[in-house]
């Protein structure tokens, strides 16, 4: 397995989304954080979205927790269906009381990804909080993503298990971009390599492979490269990751159907859409998964942004 970056392929294309997005051109003339982003259109109605309120960032905490290998919007949408009918179960006092069987039914029924998986985690999450964070996910982290990890290890080796199960290096980094947004952190090396950064850097050659790749040494390569890209650039990493997610959330799924040059920055960079079956079943990519572009349907009109 060999994954290497293509420095002046990524920079051009990272480049060209962070330019759209600041200058409001193509899908981003439309397509925003504050009235697009999943944790932005999707909260609880009976837990108001302030940074001061720290029911609010476990909720939070929990739902970005359990965004993993699932359908974001629908993970944001159940959590806030979830509080609202049940907000015990966002209190570490109130899940505690709760079976391990009675949250994943709740999870299953609500679009939460991983079902079984996510309602043990979440509940470990909040006895965590309680436990080392003083009930505050805002003070997980140390002054950076890399030392974060380091500080959870140890609380791991002394607890005998992970305090923050899930939370690794992706989630942490997305955890940590909400936060920025509400003015609470600032983790230089705070960059979510999603499926979406992943997707875009092999389909425009930014990112070369060998064979397969895994998840996790795509994120382990990646992040550091686009940190230290923010610093040269001054970018704001937190534009940065609403330019790249919303360009693969909008466009990356349908550009080898449509031609989307009036929509997509990097559409004439790209060879076609990556299969992301194999990150999804197996944590892993193909080298071989390339869609190649073959657009019938022309356009889309502005309102199917």
């Amino acid at each position: 397995m060999s994954v290497v970056i293509n420095t002046q392929k990524a920079d051009r294309v990272f480049c060209s989304l962070y330019d759209a997005y600041s200058e409001r051109r193509q899908l981003y003339e439309f397509v925003r954080a504050e009235n697009s982003a999943p944790q932005w259109k999707h909260f609880p109605k009976s837990l108001p979205r302030d940074a001061s309120s720290l029911m609010y960032l476990r909720w939070l905490a929990v739902a970005t927790g359990t965004d993993r290998r699932a359908v974001s919007e629908r993970v944001y949408a159940g959590h806030a269906r979830l509080y609202d009918a049940y907000p015990h179960m966002y209190d570490t006092d109130g899940i505690a009381r709760m079976y391990p069987g009675e949250v994943r039914q709740l999870y299953a029924r609500n679009s939460v990804g991983m079902p079984t998986q996510s309602a043990s985690y979440s509940q470990t999450v909040l006895q965590s909080l309680r436990m080392f964070f003083n009930n505050n996910p805002a003070t997980i982290y140390r002054e950076s993503i890399d030392e974060t990890q380091k500080d959870l290890r140890y609380l791991q080796r002394e607890s005998g298990r992970s305090p923050l199960p899930g939370f690794g290096p992706k989630i942490l980094s997305l955890y940590a971009i909400f936060l920025e947004e509400l003015g609470l952190v600032s983790m230089p090396d705070a960059v979510p390599v999603d499926v979406w950064v992943q997707g875009i850097m092999l389909a425009t050659g930014g990112v070369e492979v060998q064979g397969s790749a895994s998840n996790e040494h795509m994120e382990q390569i990646l992040r550091p490269y686009l940190a230290e890209l923010c610093a040269r650039r001054g970018w704001s990493r937190v534009t940065l990751s609403h330019a790249v997610w919303f360009n693969g959330n909008r466009n990356c799924r349908m550009c080898d159907r449509r031609n989307l040059a009036h929509s997509c920055p990097v559409y004439d960079s790209c060879s076609g859409r990556i299969s992301s079956e194999g990150y999804f079943k197996a944590g892993k990519w193909d080298s071989q998964g390339l869609v190649p572009k073959t657009p019938q349907l022309g356009l889309f009109s502005n309102q199917m942004y």
